[in-house]
């Protein structure tokens, strides 16, 4: 069988404009013999032919549905996984366009499919070249100084002092707000760290300090 070349990478006019009829009715593709003639023949009269170089040949459904298997077996997915990302109704069409029984090409899921599974343009090409799919480039490896990992957020446990809840049984009715667990936690947060010698000592101590220090916590 020729080969044969899909007409999105022809545009209908080149043929007219050299003034060759052609045209295969019932068919979606221009045989490669004929393409390449009509190139000759344009640098034989001189002419620019609109394309010069011949796009690669569209993969049968096995083929493609192979690239699709290995660019999800590579990035460690399922096809669960799969599936659920990209709305595929069931499990048995999945694995149709991976065995080649359904041609992924012609999938209303291939954008799709072709992003999650991050493949090339390349591979967007062969598997279907009038598909208009936007693929990520691949940024390669990453200079600069090292990202910090990421530390997930845990509370450090902080000692109430004594002193501090008898002042605020004794204060608390004219200050609210240091009987909320917040406003405790910072006032006796510096001698959790810096130790039980560090800050106030006595009830009077932690009231001194709370009216030194109140109008910057609240």
């Amino acid at each position: 069988m020729a080969s044969c070349i899909g007409t999105e990478y022809i545009a209908e006019h080149i043929l007219s404009i050299y003034a060759i009829p052609y045209s295969l009715p019932g068919t979606h593709c221009i045989p490669s013999v004929v393409y390449t003639g009509v190139s000759m023949l344009a640098a034989a009269l001189g002419r620019t032919p609109f394309l010069m170089t011949l796009p690669p040949e569209i993969l049968d459904s096995r083929e493609a549905g192979k690239i699709l298997k290995a660019a999800r077996k590579a990035l460690g997915l399922t096809q669960g996984q799969v599936i659920d990302a990209v709305g595929i109704p069931n499990q048995s069409y999945m694995s149709a366009l991976e065995n080649g029984r359904y041609n992924v090409a012609n999938s209303e899921y291939f954008p799709a499919l072709a992003q999650l599974l991050r493949l090339t343009i390349e591979q967007v090409r062969e598997i279907n070249p009038s598909a208009v799919i936007t693929v990520a480039a691949d940024p390669g490896p990453r200079r600069g100084p090292p990202i910090p990992p990421v530390v997930p957020f845990r509370e450090t446990p902080i000692t109430i002092p004594h002193e501090l809840l008898e002042m605020v049984e004794k204060h608390g009715d004219n200050y609210p707000i240091l009987r909320t667990p917040q406003m405790q936690r910072m006032l006796a947060a510096p001698r959790n760290f810096g130790g039980a010698e560090v800050g106030p000592q006595t009830a009077e101590d932690w009231f001194d300090y709370w009216m030194a220090n109140k109008r910057f916590l609240t």
